[in-house]
């Protein structure tokens, strides 16, 4: 009970951090709204190369980040080399929201250890549709970042 309290905690500590007061070089430059980003040119990143509008309501996961902590715990398979290692760690995830909730290019952007990535990213795929964001109460593709947790 009391790990599962834990990972609830530092899911939803990490989870809300783009909506608090304390804003990274990064968050500063994708918050201007009505504005179209191109991902690479923000982020330095070749691989979404696509444009993302700034929502005006962001995506969000059915039942919000209690919900995706809720379906990750529950679904969670431990990988059994760092469960025999007692190895713990965490995976950062970043992802597509498409226009209809579904979640599309699934990429490992920080990992702890390589036992998790795999099943970080089955976790993520096997997710309900998300709640899309919104331009203009118009479904829009975002991408969004997950940070997932390994704990014992």
């Amino acid at each position: 009970m009391l790990k599962r309290q834990h990972i609830l905690f530092l899911f939803f500590l990490i989870a809300l951090c783009p909506f608090s007061s304390c804003k990274t070089k990064r968050q500063k430059t994708l918050y201007h709204y009505d504005q179209t980003y191109n991902y690479k040119e923000v982020v330095g990143s070749t691989d979404f190369p696509h444009k993302y509008p700034e929502p005006h309501v962001w995506a969000l996961y059915p039942h919000g980040i209690e919900g995706l902590s809720t379906f990750m715990q529950s679904q969670m398979r431990y990988p059994k080399a760092a469960l025999k290692d007692s190895i713990q760690g965490s995976v950062l995830l970043r992802f597509v929201v498409e226009s209809d909730g579904r979640i599309s290019s699934p990429e490992v952007i920080e990992s702890s250890n390589e036992l998790f990535e795999q099943e970080a990213i089955r976790l993520l795929l096997e997710s309900a549709p998300w709640v899309p964001a919104t331009v203009n109460r118009k479904g829009v593709r975002t991408l969004y970042e997950v940070p997932v947790y390994f704990v014992l």
